[in-house]
């Protein structure tokens, strides 16, 4: 690979079209790291996080943020605010839907004990993301989704709804410590799965959030772009040194 791409959206190298044959052996830099497509390759692409910084801070770099880390600051069992289409709609962005897991929050846990899902992304979102236990990450049009990040950043443990994604770095970030994952069709076991995880068990994944949050931050303290120069030089393949002699 000797060329390197950098698509600040999710539809990544697919945008290339006819021509993706031509660049196919180039890295990579996307959000989208579906690997389930052709257009996105493990160990050699890189998944880099969406740049939420132009949305809010990391509530760790708050003056009141350690209010936030108290249980009595977390009113929310589990948060999600989005929209929900049909999983039978297709257009030019996909097709089955969220795979079903959007339509199943709307029809089952909006009157829930300890869940708020709302239709859309209110004034309150971010407020909403710091105030909950746990924040559900599910697909859309895609399997990727910027949700992890924004739960990490906002101090809420992300609970992801995918087996097609890799998340930014995970190469060498331990997601197991900082994030939840349940197979799209074990959705109907949310409730339970959140309600058997202890406190103490939350708490230490926001604990080893707030470690790492930086390497997915763009803006202020953050460190994703240096993250980025780490991942490229692992890729650098190994090269055979001609040396010349004169005699």
């Amino acid at each position: 690979a000797n060329h390197v791409f950098l698509f600040s959206q999710g539809f990544g190298a697919s945008m290339f079209n006819e021509r993706y044959e031509e660049v196919k052996n180039s890295i990579f830099l996307v959000s989208n790291g579906e690997f389930t497509k052709p257009h996105f390759t493990p160990h050699k692409d890189i998944a880099i996080p969406p740049d939420v910084s132009h949305y809010t801070t990391p509530v760790y770099a708050f003056p009141n943020a350690s209010a936030y880390a108290l249980p009595s600051a977390k009113k929310t069992l589990a948060f999600f605010g989005g929209s929900v289409f049909p999983s039978n709609l297709t257009d030019h962005r996909g097709s089955f839907y969220s795979k079903g897991v959007r339509q199943h929050f709307k029809a089952f846990f909006m009157k829930l004990a300890g869940f708020k899902i709302s239709g859309t992304r209110s004034a309150t979102y971010w407020e909403d993301l710091r105030t909950s236990k746990f924040c559900l990450c599910p697909e859309g049009w895609h399997a990727w989704t910027p949700r992890p990040i924004e739960a990490i950043i906002s101090g809420c443990v992300p609970v992801l709804f995918s087996e097609e994604v890799e998340l930014p770095f995970e190469e060498t970030i331990d997601y197991s410590r900082v994030l939840i994952r349940v197979r799209p069709a074990s959705v109907a076991k949310l409730p339970q799965i959140l309600r058997n995880i202890s406190e103490s068990r939350r708490t230490a994944m926001v604990s080893e959030a707030k470690k790492i949050h930086h390497l997915l931050h763009w803006g202020k303290g953050g460190d994703a772009g240096l993250q980025i120069i780490r991942q490229l030089e692992r890729r650098k393949p190994a090269v055979r040194i001609r040396r010349l002699y004169e005699a």
